[in-house]
């Protein structure tokens, strides 16, 4: 869905289609053995927006349960691609050990509650034109078991208006964080435009507000620590073509669906120790699967499990999920694959590990 913006119509062999983006051609029709292909859509339109993701062939993906998004393949391809465990790495893991002995590390917790996770999930929105956003109850899940896992406690609130969205993160910051707790990550799931995200009013939060509302000022016990965001939305409309042809460490979706810390006194300045991750560039959109959620929120999930975060940092693991979700190639029916880039913005002064 590409969320909360009126775009041109087109026609698809059966008649006219929701509205899509950008120059739209007329959706083809698969029928693979076993049923048809469902596409993937954005999370910002109105109406189901056709997506289809491909190989890196420019085919449609085979529906094999060997290809599933948590399949042991797909997991050895993406270690592969990277070179974990080679003795080059081994070499070149010796080599960072001795140069982040220079680089400062946030105080983790490591006996109790690292901190509170918020969770804002929007789903059902008042205004008409918005496409409901069913499938992002997966998403919502799978963050919910995951910062679980970690040692955080989650709070989970649905289907928010733009104020209380506001309210709710500078409450559960200064409410609930204690100078025990070494961080405190907040999730939005919900339609965005360049301006930041949207509450089921339809009205917008900026991302300066959500950080002004949290900063060491407003939230003492966060003062020194980590204070990260990660938005699954849509910044705007555009698809962008890519430059080259991305042939590695491709997303593999579900087939059966559619695809639509350190406590101290030291003084810092307010915009401090933050950490944004947006589930894509600045005017673009993002995809999310109609049934399984996004692919953004899968890789993060996917990358910061302890089998990743035990060993590498924030930074090191958004990383992974930026070089996985890029590789994806979605087919929006257009001249050319569009191909999703994440972004993470930060002002985090060192590195943040997760400790199970």
């Amino acid at each position: 869905f590409i969320d909360g913006y009126s775009l041109p119509k087109y026609e698809s062999a059966g008649g006219p289609v929701g509205d899509s983006v950008g120059p739209a051609p007329k959706l083809l029709k698969y029928e693979p053995a076993g049923g048809s292909v469902p596409a993937v859509v954005s999370d910002s339109a109105v109406g189901p927006s056709p997506i289809h993701t491909t190989n890196v062939a420019g085919s449609a993906q085979s529906s094999s349960p060997q290809l599933s998004e948590q399949g042991k393949d797909s997991e050895e391809v993406t270690s592969d691609a990277l070179g974990f465990g080679s003795k080059k790495e081994k070499k070149n893991d010796e080599e960072k050990a001795a140069a982040d002995d220079i680089v400062y590390k946030y105080k983790v917790n490591e006996t109790g509650e690292h901190g509170v996770v918020l969770i804002i999930n929007n789903v059902y929105f008042k205004e008409k034109d918005k496409a409901d956003r069913k499938s992002s109850a997966e998403d919502a899940k799978r963050l919910k078991e995951l910062f679980e896992g970690l040692r955080y406690q989650v709070i989970v609130h649905e289907d928010l208006p733009a104020e209380e969205i506001r309210t709710k993160v500078s409450a559960i910051a200064a409410g609930l964080v204690t100078k025990k707790h070494d961080s405190f990550i907040c999730c939005i799931l919900s339609h965005g435009n360049p301006a930041g995200v949207e509450g089921v009013d339809g009205k917008t939060v900026t991302v300066a507000e959500l950080a002004k509302s949290i900063n060491s000022t407003k939230c003492p016990a966060l003062h020194g620590k980590p204070k990260v965001f990660f938005f699954q939305a849509c910044r705007g409309t555009e698809v962008p073509e890519p430059s080259t042809a991305d042939s590695s460490g491709q997303w593999l979706p579900n087939k059966e669906e559619e695809m639509v810390a350190d406590g101290t006194a030291r003084a810092l300045p307010p915009e401090a120790d933050f950490l944004f991750g947006f589930s894509t560039s600045d005017g673009n959109v993002a995809a999310r699967g109609v049934y399984s959620g996004s692919q953004y929120i899968k890789a993060l999930c996917e990358f910061l499990d302890p089998k990743y975060s035990s060993r590498l940092s924030l930074d090191e693991l958004l990383l992974l999920v930026n070089y996985k979700v890029s590789g994806n190639p979605i087919d929006y029916k257009m001249s050319y694959k569009y191909h999703q880039m994440p972004e993470i913005r930060s002002t985090l002064r060192g590195k943040f590990y997760f400790k199970k």
